[in-house]
């Protein structure tokens, strides 16, 4: 080293390439699949962002619903209570 000030990243990527670059880290992958995945592949590759609209909001669907909704209870006549009769 030059002592010139390094930037962490370019040294970490010095390193990288020191113990065998693209080549090493594929070997390493190939030997332990969960590690690779779990400590490299999920910290580095993030998930795509998907925005999603709704069609409808949820008070209109609930009101297409009710709007729907057939009551299905029998009716059911009391006759009238009147003791005296």
């Amino acid at each position: 080293m030059d002592g010139a000030k390094i930037p962490p990243r370019d040294y970490v990527q010095r390193v990288f390439e020191k113990v065998g670059g693209e080549e090493f880290l594929e070997a390493q992958a190939l030997k332990d699949p969960k590690w690779f995945l779990e400590k490299i592949w999920g910290k580095i590759i993030q998930p795509e962002k998907v925005i999603v609209q709704p069609e409808r909001s949820v008070a209109e669907l609930l009101k297409e619903l009710d709007a729907k909704v057939v009551n299905v209870a029998p009716t059911v006549e009391i006759p009238d209570a009147d003791p005296d009769n």
